[in-house]
């Protein structure tokens, strides 16, 4: 189906062109059928958040009850499952490399968990089955496993009020270095995908990038308007998307500034995910899950859901699959992805 003019607005930059969601069919592709997802059923709880394996093979995902499941991705059935002893909600999760240690970040629920302690940051053992490790933080804090699984990013650990980012070993759990952080409260972190960089998105819409090795910011410019509540590098480190839940913006990281080629819609947004190999960018929220085609030859842009409850989205290694925690669906859902 066309779009119709009035709903359409285009902006082209080196021949990428963004359409705005409201452009195109609710939950169609270009061909008007609706790409229908793998469905895993299992939780109990609201689905919060997911992330694949290195391999591309195991997924993970956490409720708001505080289980985690395992699944074989191939065969989409459940091989495991992780249970936080107290009550808890998991808003993170993520794999060092090897995929043999789960990280797992939340906050306890129960009325004994003062707010200064009621974050935790968890180290899985996923051969033993077990906690090995465990941060305490204060609740409701961003936590992000860089791309080569050696590091994580997290607040500062409780009972300290800071701003500081802490950079953790993401298998000993040891503290790597800190992050100086200063009058804004950063709201969320993204790694570049060499590790190299961390970017901080914080609550007045400013991003920042920080070099990880030498801890000196790099770079600062504003492309929201108001608090950033997700970004994403594109693979190849010169394009950093972001999103106030009202916009998403694309900035050209050499210039520090947003670029040309801009996506924004009436709709909210919340979270993001480039394709590993940048071809597509996945942009969830709202009841929605828009695919942003980035190369020529590509669709300029398809819906995959509308009407679901997405909080976290996450894209295989190899780029073959997409998943998303469904929420109060309590469900995972998975789309097969084009050749990238």
């Amino acid at each position: 189906m066309e779009p119709s003019s009035s709903a359409t607005q285009t902006i082209l930059r080196h021949g990428i062109a963004l359409l705005l969601l409201g452009a195109f069919a609710a939950g169609a592709r270009p061909d008007g059928k609706m790409q229908k997802p793998l469905v895993l059923e299992g939780h109990n709880g609201a689905v919060y958040c997911v992330a694949f394996s290195p391999d591309g093979k195991t997924l993970a995902s956490g409720d708001l009850d505080g289980t985690i499941l395992l699944w074989d991705v191939g065969a989409t059935k459940q091989i495991g499952s992780l249970k936080e002893d107290k009550p808890a909600s998991i808003l993170f999760l993520g794999f060092a490399a090897g995929g043999k240690t789960l990280i797992v970040a939340g906050k306890w629920t129960g009325k004994q968990a003062p707010w200064l302690e009621a974050g935790f940051v968890q180290f899985w053992d996923l051969d033993k089955r077990q906690v090995r490790d465990t941060i305490k933080f204060r609740a409701g804090f961003p936590m992000v496993v860089a791309p080569n699984g050696k590091m994580i990013a997290t607040f500062t650990p409780a009972p300290s009020l800071l701003t500081d980012i802490y950079l953790w070993d993401a298998t000993s759990a040891e503290k790597l270095g800190t992050i100086p952080g200063g009058d804004v409260v950063p709201m969320v972190f993204a790694f570049s995908a060499d590790s190299s960089t961390l970017a901080v998105g914080l609550m007045d819409g400013t991003a920042q990038l920080w070099d990880v090795k030498s801890r000196q910011n790099v770079a600062a410019w504003q492309p929201e308007a108001s608090a950033i509540c997700d970004l994403a590098f594109s693979p190849d480190g010169k394009l950093l998307a972001t999103t106030n839940s009202r916009q998403t913006s694309i900035s050209d990281v050499a210039l520090r500034k947003v670029a040309d080629h801009y996506y924004a819609s009436s709709d909210t947004y919340g979270c993001l995910a480039y394709s590993p190999k940048g071809s597509y960018l996945a942009i969830a929220g709202d009841g929605k899950l828009a695919l942003i085609g980035l190369v020529r030859g590509l669709p300029d842009s398809q819906m995959l859901a509308e009407q679901e409850d997405i909080s976290r989205i996450a894209f295989s290694s190899d780029g073959k699959s997409l998943a998303a925690a469904c929420g109060e669906n309590k469900t995972v859902k998975i789309w097969q992805m084009p050749k990238e």
